[in-house]
């Protein structure tokens, strides 16, 4: 306690029992008192006792969570009653807790002391702004809100009547204010909610003070200060102990020269909250309850289209629980980054729930519907290539024509590019080339739209590399036009939006948007702007129509369903095609489909100005995702969300994670397993229970031969680069589909042994549950002796297995930590885990990374870089933790501490390949900023100083910070890297090789925007 008692004593008593005293000094001089709270107290009596003494603050730090840390001071005038407060004490005690907001109310000793001349408005600023971020250091996850003084008076003399404002008050209003909003905390103007000027003093006579009631609220109590005519000068409450706790929970708040008489207020659930106090300057309090990511944001509006709960009709609505659980985690994915409008729609089977959040027009504050409206983007490839679909089940097209013979202001190419090729972006048309071909703001016709690119030449001869091009299905749209009589829209309106019970889909045009239609925004910085206008007429059939959520659902039902086109015909469309020399493109015609965790998918994705889009289907588990938002760019936002919502939906609300190895050779195997397992589980499913086919089974003895030879340690040890690129190359046609042969063939195994449900536990339980359970199914003669796993892959997989089980923790099992409103509470469980089994067991490090970004969001760089430690500390080796640390290092200006996180994270063999020059590339373009990329890329030029493709991105990002003889150096030495002889290529690895094929198949599959 914190006291000055020049001409009378304070005390403190709890329970009759005087705790503490101060003698008066004379001096006027402040002092601290200490004192010890018994563990049975139930209140705490402060009082004043004479004219001459004030109670300045009572500070009480408690052993153990609850409301930790209480405190009644004057920055400005008091700045060392925060200066007592052991700095390690609050850390631990607000790091233990983690509070979810740090209320601080001001007073108005600061307006008398400036009027004294005791105080300058400069350093009012410099000491609120320091006892900020020193609480907001120690209690980094929290909310931070300032609640202005509410007045500040003066009366001439003892005996009168008359108060008048302090001169000074709105300044000091005003300069905490500004100290508030650049420290990013919310402010609360009492004073003008008070009625501003002159309003305070009219409210207030001699022998007026104010006591405290309190009323309960949704979770604890509310407490608002009252005037009333009484001897006291300022409020104290006091709170009783909860039954059974222990002491040292209690608070104190009190300032004034007379004594107090406290209120009682009983504790309520697990939150307590002070809303008004009269006197004193400023109060810290750690509330009770867990931080939560979303404190600074106001609680998102969510609109809901109606379901029934009758089980007997369709579509019906999901269980009670799973309703909550999708909404508890659309709601923690946007609880971070700026958010305007998303609408999410989710189906399985006859069960249906779609919702809309936040705001479709944000300057007019509209909200999201179910009705609203968001440009598809590239999810209109998927409408095209059905229409085509339907055209050839017709006779009236042909997958294999040459283009240009059906559309005429197409003119013939070096190579022949047929409709199939156009269908899955392996035509060679490319894609587009400058910012003139993205920004059209005009309306143009079919014919405009072709010639855009029509006297352009193919990128690449046909079927030898994947390059994903709108402009391809712009031909393609041209085609459905000439062979069906109709214009591109009335084909889709009749043809494709009809019958899949799409009332609302349309072309995106100008003549048909409505009030229902969402505004587009984009990120820049930490706020939304609006989005920059462009007409998409000039790419009408690769990304020009608009839907609801809703008419999202309706087309993967009628995809599903084969209602649109035949169940053949839709497994033709669901099947990958493959690049000429054997490589597996994972994108068929019009969708993107590929294996998420034994899971077939099928998909496409959408990104363009004013808007993000996300369709996804699950064939075998008669399943629809969509997402649409009106904030463009959220392509990653979009991909982590439609996973949890599938884990709520399919895997029962379990958080599957990857592993992390530390052992490169162990890394290798890992992959390999859980590649077989997913290709497997995904192909076996998609085909017995969706339009899928299996590639044909010979063989079987040699490809589990062949698999047991690849996963072999030894022989990966020597070389774990070009191992691990044979192991992702296992699925592909050159390798005779190796692992989807062999994961099937075991899936189906395990189907006949325990049943087509313990199928959809691995999806959960991962690769070595699969493999475990397989190997039990050999040892018991289930198996055939040619298609059993041999040594040393057996033990190597039941090692594995151990550990991995080692690891696991079930507090953990269905969470994921960046969707805690605690993750401080769950950091001693990570740690538990990975003890349990240091060089393999989950990765945490998304989760991590997540929550880091939480805070860089919310500008407090000391937290973000804590997490991002935390999660090179757990995954030493993990390329995204270091590269993520890096960033971040960089952002704070020490560059010379980035080199050794990348060099560490080139370590590992999904290091090596990740941070390859082109790889490297792609992760610049999310970089915080140009000075981070260039920072990143002075790292990549010292990994990689051969690499000319850095070195002139380098270049660039110098030359865009005004750094020109750096940049002029960079061009230097990309001249040399280019100009120098090339070393003698490393074997390749023993896979068929067939001429005419180059470039790699990318990894996004269109899930992504091209490039990212």
């Amino acid at each position: 306690m914190a006291g000055r008692a020049g001409a009378g004593a304070v005390s403190l008593s709890s329970g009759g029992k005087v705790l503490a005293r101060t003698e008066p000094t004379g001096s006027g001089l402040s002092r601290a008192t200490h004192f010890e709270l018994p563990e049975d107290a139930q209140t705490l009596d402060v009082v004043a006792e004479g004219q001459g003494a004030v109670v300045q603050g009572v500070v009480l730090q408690h052993a153990r969570p609850g409301i930790v840390l209480d405190t009644l001071g004057v920055p400005s005038s008091d700045a060392s009653l925060y200066a007592r407060i052991d700095g390690a004490t609050l850390t631990s005690q607000l790091a233990e807790r983690s509070p979810q907001l740090l209320v601080f109310f001001l007073g108005g000793n600061e307006s008398k002391r400036i009027e004294w001349k005791r105080l300058d408005m400069e350093k009012l600023r410099t000491d609120l702004r320091a006892l900020l971020r020193r609480a907001r250091e120690a209690a980094p996850g929290s909310a931070c809100l300032l609640v202005g003084p509410m007045d500040a008076v003066k009366g001439p003399g003892a005996k009168a009547q008359a108060l008048t404002q302090r001169p000074s008050l709105e300044a000091v209003n005003a300069a905490e204010r500004e100290v508030a909003l650049a420290e990013g905390c919310a402010f609360f103007d009492f004073y003008a909610a008070m009625g501003g000027k002159g309003r305070s003093r009219a409210s207030m006579r001699p022998a007026t003070c104010m006591t405290t009631w309190c009323t309960r609220a949704a979770r604890g109590w509310t407490c608002w200060g009252t005037w009333s005519p009484t001897r006291c000068c300022a409020p104290m409450w006091r709170r009783r102990r909860p039954r059974g706790g222990r002491g040292g929970d209690a608070h104190a708040l009190g300032s004034g020269s007379h004594a107090h008489r406290g209120v009682r207020a009983q504790r309520g659930g697990d939150a307590m909250r002070l809303a008004f106090v009269r006197y004193g300057a400023a109060v810290l309090l750690g509330l009770a309850g867990p931080v939560s990511l979303a404190a600074p944001r106001a609680s998102l509006g969510m609109v809901c289209e109606p379901a029934s709960l009758d089980a007997e009709q369709t579509p019906r609505a999901f269980s009670e629980e799973v309703r909550g659980a999708l909404d508890a985690v659309v709601r923690a994915e946007l609880s971070q980054g700026p958010v305007a409008g998303l609408s999410v729609g989710v189906t399985r089977g006859a069960e249906r729930w779609v919702c809309a959040y936040g705001l479709r027009d944000v300057g007019r504050k509209l909200p999201a519907t179910p009705r609203t409206t968001y440009r598809m983007a590239s999810v209109t490839k998927s409408f095209t290539a059905v229409a085509v679909l339907q055209l050839v089940e017709r006779g009236k097209l042909s997958l294999d024509a040459d283009i240009s013979t059906l559309v005429p202001a197409y003119p013939a190419k070096q190579w022949p590019v047929t409709v199939r090729d156009l269908l899955g972006h392996v035509s060679g048309v490319p894609t587009y080339d400058g910012v003139a071909s993205t920004r059209n703001v005009k309306a143009v016709s079919t014919e405009a739209a072709i010639a855009a690119f029509a006297g352009k030449p193919l990128a690449f001869e046909p079927r030898t590399r994947y390059l994903y091009t709108t402009w391809g299905y712009n031909l393609l749209g041209a085609a459905v036009e000439m062979a069906s009589g109709q214009s591109y829209r009335d084909y889709l309106r009749e043809h494709i939006f009809k019958p899949a019970g799409m009332p609302n889909a349309d072309l995106d045009i100008t003549a048909t948007r409505d009030e229902h239609q969402a505004k587009g925004y984009r990120i820049q910085g930490a706020a939304l702007k609006p989005s920059r206008f462009l007409d998409v007429s000039s790419r009408f059939a690769g990304g020009g129509t608009r839907a609801t959520v809703g008419d999202m659902l309706g087309f993967g039902r009628a995809v599903l369903s084969h209602t649109l086109v035949s169940r053949e015909t839709m497994g033709r469309m669901q099947t990958s095609m493959s690049t000429v020399d054997g490589r597996l493109t994972d994108y068929g015609m019009g969708f993107a489909t590929y294996p998420l965790r034994g899971h077939y998918v099928v998909a496409h994705a959408g990104g363009q100005p004013e808007t993000t889009t996300l369709l996804m289907m699950l064939p075998a588990e008669d399943t629809v995702i969509a997402l649409a938002s009106n904030v463009e760019g959220e392509a990653r936002r979009m991909r982590r969300l439609s996973i949890r919502l599938l884990e709520q939906v399919l895997e029962e609300g379990n958080t599957r994670r990857d592993a992390y190895v530390a052992d490169p050779v162990d890394a290798v195997v890992h992959e390999g397993l859980s590649r077989v397992a997913s290709y497997g589980l995904s192909y076996h499913q998609w085909a017995t229970r969706g339009p899928g086919v299996l590639p044909e089974e010979t063989d079987l003895p040699g490809a589990f031969a062949q698999v047991s030879a690849m996963l072999n340690r030894k022989e990966i040890g020597r070389d774990t680069r070009a191992a691990l690129e044979r192991v992702r190359s296992g699925h592909d046609p050159r390798l005779r589909a190796l692992f989807i042969r062999v994961g099937a063939h075991m899936a189906r195994t395990l189907e006949k042994v325990h049943g087509a449900a313990r199928l959809k536990d691995y999806t959960v339980e991962g690769p070595l549950a699969f493999f475990e359970d397989y190997l039990a199914a050999c040892d018991a003669k289930q198996v055939p002796e040619a298609a059993r796993i041999g040594e040393p892959l057996r033990a190597d997989v039941l090692r594995l297995a151990a550990s991995w089980k080692r690891a696991q923790l079930p507090e953990l099992q269905r969470l994921r930590l960046d969707e805690e409103k605690n993750p401080e509470a769950r950091w001693a469980a990570l740690r538990k885990s990975v003890t349990a089994s240091p060089g393999f067991h989950p990765d945490y490090s998304d989760e991590l990374l997540r929550i880091a970004e939480g805070f860089a969001w919310r500008k407090q760089p000391a937290a973000r870089r804590r997490w991002l430690e935390r999660a090179v500390e757990l995954q030493p080796r993990g390329l995204d933790a270091r590269w993520a640390l890096a960033e971040a290092l960089l952002a704070a200006n020490p560059e010379e501490a980035v080199l050794p996180h990348l060099r560490e994270a080139v370590a590992t063999p999904q290091g090596t390949l990740a941070l390859a020059p082109r790889n490297f590339l792609k992760r610049l373009i999310n970089a915080e900023s140009t000075a981070v990329a260039a920072g990143l890329l002075r790292a990549g030029v010292a990994l990689h100083p051969d690499a000319p493709e850095l070195w002139d991105a380098l270049a660039k990002r110098e030359q865009s910070l005004g750094r020109k003889a750096a940049a002029t150096a960079a061009l230097r030495e990309a001249k040399r890297a280019r100009e120098a002889p090339r070393p003698e290529a490393a074997p390749a690895p023993s896979v068929p090789e067939v001429p005419g094929a180059s470039g790699p198949v990318p990894d996004d599959h269109g899930l992504v925007p091209a490039g990212k």
